[in-house]
């Protein structure tokens, strides 16, 4: 029999206040508390909701209500008569009322607890799932059979199908459960993800027969044009989604799944099915997301063992070298690498954790070991160099204790780290003794600064009389003894140096002033020599008597290479006159030539070029300019073979000059050789060729500056022969 259309007036406030005390209820809990069927929740939930007063909110798959505030009008709301589908039976049974309750029950709980297993295999907490997804599959079972005993219209072939479900689930779990404890993670991972989304499966379809069962009709379905345009969304998101993972872009795509998810909280609780099959989307989506970057985490966590393991194996090689530092820095790198590995791997990451400590724990144990007998070492070596340096200070060597202590504080300034009390007791005794040695020093180096004061007195004061007599030569020589024995002054004592500073420097200002007399003297007499006789010599040649001029030229050079070195400015005078007289000597023969036929002209720039050349060769000579000299020679070997025919009548003389040059400058350079053994240390070369060299120098019997140097060279060659400490052994 139908039954007729009714109203039930309701009193609405309870539920209002209900929801107003706790915030937050489940539909389940609400139609439990007024012990009412859950449709009627539904339908005063939803009038309430399209008010402002609540909200409805899905937590994965259960209905939740969400206060929000209090009605514009609360009278009216309480005399509004709410519309209640009314079935073949004017009311459901007390029995049937409970058999729902327990049903929503059962299925409130049953969602708790598969939410559970995800979160456990989410987190790879997979020893808490094996205990979860078992119970979850005896609760959906128990499930199926509440449904059962309240569904009106049986569907054919319905629990079979479910029971083979089971029993492939069940086998399922027993794999997943074989592949864990074969240490395969990341694939028993998978598979539980596989078993819940088929435990998943299994009891949306049956929450779905309840709600097709319990529910409202399909006369009062609501419109579906506004989730049709949301689920279509949802599809283009999750398509975007997949093709992150795909890319492995995975913060991209928890982005979307979170999208996905608030989607899925706002859509309204009518369009279950589509609800139910977002969800299934949005569980598939969050399996593959998470089975995708555990497998990049696996790859990250493999690459990263193999380098740590590869520096624990680095570190313990440089522990058996003892480079602790670089040691340690492996250390280090090894701490950075572990403290990036991904999430999860606990029992990986507990392995390495234990080789890691094992690795630091020998890495102390060894420094300790080592820097224990190398403290014990310097120590050692520290407090016998201190006993030699107080003996060297009881005899008096001052210089020799010095350098003792140079050596300890070599020693002391590169100490193993630590031992800040032995390094305290160390320092103190070192210092002790290094007072001793300034008291030492200051008493030793005051006498000898006494002594060499008292000299350094006589000798300034012979200098004083030899300046008195006008003695320059003399004066001189004593000043040299005086500089070489201030220099040698012990250091410090500035005071004292001062005094005696101011001695000397008075008689050396002296012996400058009369020296400087002497040299004025002397240059004004020679170049009053070298005018008188350019003067007489340029007359022999307006008057063409070039032979005669060129007698006179050469004693103008003569005069010119000992004039003292002062008054620059008018030797550069005297020397172009000297280049001009040449010149036209030169000349002069040119001419006399042409008029034989026998060249045919003269280049005014290359007689002035040789000349000026040939003239400065002495100043070089003069001025240990050897460097110098060597490249005047070889431009003027170079010139000489270009000159004009007219210089026949010097080609001779001009030759023999070279020649004689050439002849000292290849002596010389032979002895400068010598030195630069000497100055090597290679003796025993310089043993085999300093006779022969030596036997070559003294039978020139020439005195010009650059043999006298030479000859010097030499003394201080065989001086460093006769002063080494030993033999050298060379080839």
């Amino acid at each position: 029999m139908v039954a007729e259309q009714e109203t039930v007036k309701t009193e609405v406030d309870l539920l209002l206040n209900l929801v107003r005390n706790v915030k937050e209820i489940s539909m389940s809990e609400a139609a439990k508390q007024f012990d009412i069927p859950l449709a009627t929740v539904e339908a005063w939930a939803t009038f309430l909701e399209e008010e402002g007063v609540l909200t409805i909110k899905y937590k994965f798959t259960t209905p939740f209500l969400v206060y929000k505030g209090e009605p514009a009008n609360m009278q009216a709301l309480n005399e509004i008569k709410i519309p209640v589908k009314a079935y073949d039976e004017k009311r459901v049974s007390e029995e049937e009322a409970l058999a729902s309750r327990n049903v929503q029950d059962s299925i409130g709980g049953l969602n708790s607890l598969l939410s559970q297993a995800y979160e456990q295999t989410d987190k790879g907490n997979l020893s808490a799932a094996r205990e979860t997804f078992p119970e979850a599959v005896s609760r959906l079972k128990h499930l199926r059979e509440q449904v059962h005993s309240i569904v009106r219209v049986k569907k054919p072939g319905y629990a079979p199908e479910l029971q083979h479900s089971f029993d492939d689930i069940e086998a399922d779990l027993d794999a997943a459960l074989s592949v864990a404890e074969s240490g395969d993670f990341v694939k028993a991972k998978e598979m539980y993800f596989d078993v819940y989304q088929k435990l998943l499966d299994i009891f949306m379809k049956i929450r779905n027969v309840h709600e097709k069962t319990v529910g409202p009709s399909d006369s009062e379905a609501p419109d579906l044009a506004g989730p049709e345009t949301e689920t279509d969304k949802a599809r283009s998101l999750l398509d975007r989604a997949y093709e992150c993972l795909r890319a492995g872009k995975f913060n991209e795509a928890k982005d979307i799944y979170n999208k996905l998810k608030a989607m899925y909280q706002d859509l309204p609780h009518q369009f279950m099915e589509r609800k139910m099959q977002l969800e299934k989307d949005m569980v598939k989506l969050n399996r593959d997301l998470s089975l995708n970057m555990d497998r990049f985490a696996m790859g990250e966590m493999e690459k990263k063992t193999r380098e740590i393991r590869e520096l624990i194996s680095r570190t313990y090689r440089e522990i058996k070298k003892n480079d602790f530092q670089l040691a340690s820095e492996h250390y280090h790198r090894i701490r950075e690498t572990f403290n990036s590995l991904p999430s999860g791997f606990l029992r990986e990451k507990q392995r390495l954790e234990d080789e890691i400590i094992g690795l630091y724990k020998t890495l102390i144990a060894r420094e300790n070991k080592v820097y224990v007998t190398q403290m014990a070492d310097k120590s050692k070596r520290i407090n016998k160099l201190l006993r030699d340096m107080q003996q060297l200070m009881s005899d008096r060597e001052i210089k020799a204790a010095t350098d003792v202590y140079g050596e300890i504080k070599s020693i002391f300034n590169s100490p193993p780290p630590g031992f800040f009390k032995d390094k305290v007791e160390l320092q103190n005794r070192i210092l002790k003794v290094y007072q001793e040695l300034e008291i030492k020093h200051r008493d030793i180096y005051y006498e000898e600064l006494t002594r060499k004061s008292s000299e350094i007195h006589k000798l300034v004061t012979l200098m004083n009389d030899a300046l008195r007599r006008n003695q320059l030569r003399e004066a001189s020589d004593l000043y040299r003894q005086i500089y070489e024995r201030y220099n040698n002054l012990p250091p410090g004592f500035a005071e004292n140096k001062a005094a005696l500073q101011a001695d000397i420097l008075k008689s050396y200002q002296q012996l400058e002033s009369q020296a400087e007399h002497v040299l004025t003297d002397d240059f004004n007499t020679k170049s009053g020599e070298i005018n008188t006789i350019l003067s007489r010599a340029f007359s022999y040649v307006k008057n063409n008597r070039a032979e005669m001029a060129n007698g006179m030229y050469s004693q103008v050079v003569g005069i010119y290479n000992t004039l003292p070195d002062v008054f620059t400015d008018k030797k550069i005078d005297m020397r172009n006159s000297i280049l001009d007289l040449y010149k036209e000597i030169m000349l002069q023969n040119t001419i006399s030539l042409e008029s034989q036929g026998k060249i045919e002209s003269s280049s005014d720039a290359e007689c002035r070029g040789f000349i000026k050349v040939l003239l400065r060769v002495p100043e070089h000579i003069r001025k240990a300019s050897f460097d110098l000299v060597e490249l005047d020679y070889r431009h003027l070997e170079q010139v000489y073979d270009s000159l004009p025919e007219g210089f026949v009548n010097r080609k001779l003389e001009s030759s023999s000059e070279l020649k004689s040059l050439w002849e000292e400058l290849k002596l010389f350079h032979k002895v400068n050789a010598l030195k630069k053994l000497a100055d090597k240390g290679e003796f025993g070369r310089l043993s085999q060729r300093l006779n022969e060299v030596s036997d070559e120098v003294y039978e020139t019997g020439s005195r010009s500056p650059l043999i006298t140097y030479t000859k010097q060279l030499l003394e201080k060659c065989r001086h460093s022969l006769k002063g080494r400490s030993a033999p050298a052994e060379e080839g």
